[in-house]
């Protein structure tokens, strides 16, 4: 699919869903859900075409155009209202996420942020990516993980317990 943009209005615009919902069973085909946009907001958009646990991440199709202008995340109406919600497209902060991953490159440095504490960005395939891995985990259950973006580093603080019946010192589980 393509980005579009947001229209300025729900006057006869109508969204499109499509995506492996489930109802009462797991579901293998995708199923497509269509009707009419009725309210755009600042960072959302909210439609009548009601889907089922497992479209979120859908994207949100105008019908008109053919094109995204959202991404589906909640669904669901009951006898007593409910809402059928998306994330619009030019929201800032998802949109330059889009932007990062839509962004072609040839090399890693061409998609660096300069951010540390957000982890290592690379070039796959064309297209910059940004490493998940929380950067400053250090897998124990007794330190604080601190990101220092400042110093471009991690820092790690000990955990002291407080219970009446504890020495103060946080104890690495055995795995036992």
């Amino acid at each position: 699919f393509n980005l579009g943009s947001v229209p300025s209005t729900t006057t006869e615009k109508n969204i499109r869903i499509t995506g492996y919902g489930s109802a009462a069973t797991d579901s293998l085909s995708q199923r497509t859900h269509v009707g009419a946009l009725t309210f755009i907001g600042p960072t959302y958009l909210q439609y009548v075409p009601d889907t089922t646990g497992g479209n979120s991440g859908s994207p949100v199709v105008l019908e008109e155009t053919g094109l995204a202008i959202g991404v589906h995340t909640n669904g669901g109406c009951t006898a007593s209202g409910g809402a059928n919600l998306g994330t619009r497209i030019d929201k800032p902060d998802f949109k330059e996420a889009v932007d990062f991953v839509l962004e072609d490159c040839t090399q890693d440095s061409d998609c660096d942020d300069g951010v540390f504490c957000n982890g290592a960005e690379t070039c796959t395939a064309g297209k910059c990516r940004r490493d998940d891995t929380e950067i400053c985990d250090d897998g124990l259950a007794c330190t604080i993980n601190i990101c220092n973006e400042a110093a471009s580093m991690c820092e790690y603080q000990d955990k002291s317990c407080s219970a009446p019946w504890q020495s103060g010192l946080c104890i690495e589980p055995t795995g036992e």
